[in-house]
């Protein structure tokens, strides 16, 4: 019972974490010598077993992982845990035990020969357990009748009540995979049917918005219903809805003939700025998708974005390089064509709309991409939600390398409204951001936590 019952703790453990080198400490009696088995005292030494597990790891195998690892262990009972700390000099921490966080016990508990002893009575007492000695434990127990009962103890800095009660439910659920057949250890149901149903509650979805389209279109009938209405303020500049959809369409047909077509990719680089609106709505009346290079990233990353995601063609601002990438044409933001007219070009909902690149925070940094009706379904969300009014100011000022640019730069042009778009470098500076709000009279903005708090906290605000 104990090589199952930790190889499904193994199990849990690497569901849990997704680390596919798992390790536990196990108390061991360590009275295997004739010397020690009738003495009184404290001989308990601490083993730690190890197992490796994968997507490809079936619960036979790790049953039999586990039982080499514990008879190999027993059989080197002996070594002091703190001998093996000094032998393997790991990095230590304060914050926690070395070489293992989590610990299992299994111990039999069977009282009846001391319920043979005349005029004794016996009953168990709890004795409170007001420390957590470890992160995570796991005691289960062998008791007289046959039965298996277990017991977590955990940290409550790190863990809610809530957490461990799922946390047994899941370990109860790897038990049974472990005992009816052999499965992948990935693909073991853990989920208990009222969680199934809560988490489909979730992600239940039952608004279907009719009519879906790329978000330029309703930016074009705006331009031709209200042409001389205030589309684009930047400092000084103002660039009504007209001036500004004939930009774009000239710039989107001369991508046309360069090759520019429905699923292509086009980079930009470029800072905050109208020629940046005017670019992005130009790769997308062209059918492509946009692809942000931002000019203040590492030249190595800039050039293995564009390696990565296909680009066929970069747009800079003028004076601005980015790093050659062969097969890669960078041109600047001036290209344009003399044609006005909206290019006609037949989008899918499914055609990508833009593709933006993660942080890499968990390794290489790996392009996202959006579809059209995605996209457009959001914003429609959006406008429902919290509705813009022809006239009203949503402020740009999120890098556009994050995905909260895209509505600040498409919404308020889908509907009509104003976008006043904030300085190069304005979105770390509070103060140059709240002079953004009160030049441009701006009703809407969007506030990362970090960012709402310097705002809050400027004593110019």
């Amino acid at each position: 019972p104990f090589m199952v019952l930790l190889a499904a703790f193994h199990a849990l453990l690497y569901r849990y974490t997704g680390q596919q080198t798992i390790r536990t400490g196990v108390p061991v009696a360590n009275r295997h010598r004739v010397e020690t088995e009738g003495l009184i005292g404290f001989f308990v030494n601490t083993q730690v077993l190890q197992s490796r597990i994968d997507n490809s790891t079936r619960t036979d195998a790790l049953l039999t992982q586990m039982r080499d690892a514990t008879l190999g262990a027993q059989a080197h009972q002996d070594l002091p845990f703190d001998a093996l700390i000094d032998a393997l000099r790991p990095e230590r921490s304060l914050a926690h035990t070395p070489l293992f966080q989590v610990m299992f016990n299994h111990q039999r508990r069977d009282w009846r020969v001391l319920q043979r002893l005349p005029s004794l009575e016996i009953e168990p007492y709890a004795l409170p357990a007001e420390m957590a000695q470890f992160e995570l434990l796991l005691d289960t127990r062998e008791e007289s009748d046959g039965s298996l009962s277990m017991e977590l103890s955990y940290a409550r800095e790190l863990f809610e009540a809530e957490t461990i009660e799922r946390l047994a439910g899941h370990y109860q659920a790897m038990l049974r995979a472990m005992v009816e057949g052999h499965a992948l250890v990935s693909a073991v149901p853990l989920l208990s049917p009222f969680e199934r149903s809560e988490i489909e509650g979730w992600s239940r979805n039952n608004q279907r918005y009719e009519q879906a389209e790329p978000v330029f279109r309703g930016f074009e009938r705006h331009a031709a219903a209200y042409p001389d209405d205030i589309a684009l303020v930047f400092d000084d500049t103002r660039v009504t809805y007209g001036a500004l959809n004939a930009r774009a369409n000239g710039l989107a047909h001369w991508l046309i003939d360069q090759g520019i077509g429905i699923e292509s990719k086009v980079g930009i680089a470029a800072e905050r700025s109208t020629e940046l609106v005017v670019a992005l709505f130009a790769i997308m009346k062209a059918g492509a998708a946009y692809v942000p290079l931002d000019p203040s990233y590492p030249a190595d990353r800039l050039a293995a974005m564009q390696q990565d995601d296909g680009i066929q063609l970069a747009l800079c601002q003028s004076g601005g390089v980015l790093p050659h990438v062969e097969g890669v044409r960078q041109i600047t933001l001036d290209a344009t064509r003399e044609d006005e007219r909206n290019p006609e070009v037949e989008l899918h909902g499914a055609n990508l709309a833009y593709v933006i690149f993660t942080s890499g925070s968990t390794g290489r940094p790996k392009g996202v991409g959006n579809r059209h009706d995605a996209l457009f379904n959001r914003l429609t969300w959006m406008q429902q939600a919290y509705p813009l009014q022809r006239g009203e100011t949503v402020l740009q000022k999120t890098p556009f390398s994050f995905d909260v640019s895209v509505w600040e730069f498409f919404w308020p042009l889908m509907v009509g409204a104003r976008l006043a778009i904030a300085a190069p470098g304005a979105h770390r500076d509070p103060l140059q951001l709240a002079d953004a709000i009160v030049r441009h009279e701006v009703s809407t903005l969007h506030f990362v936590p970090s960012m709402l708090q310097a705002f809050i906290e400027s004593e110019h605000v």
